[in-house]
């Protein structure tokens, strides 16, 4: 099932998974947008965990909107 924006409402980052979610999109999707350059790295916390700060995603939509 997919997830409803309101259950990401006092997320400050996410994984992967999530973070396509977030966006709307298929995680392969967020994948090749973070490879091309399009979306920031992941900040690495621990061994194989990627998370990526709201603020960043937001500020991607925020881009693609033309703001």
């Amino acid at each position: 099932m997919p997830a409803k924006v309101s259950d990401f409402a006092n997320q400050a980052a996410f994984r992967d998974k999530n973070a396509a979610s977030y966006l709307d999109m298929s995680r392969s999707t967020f994948r090749a947008l973070v490879k091309a350059g399009r979306l920031p790295q992941p900040l690495k916390p621990s061994v194989g965990v990627s998370l990526w700060r709201r603020e960043w995603l937001d500020k991607f939509l925020d881009e693609a909107e033309g703001r």
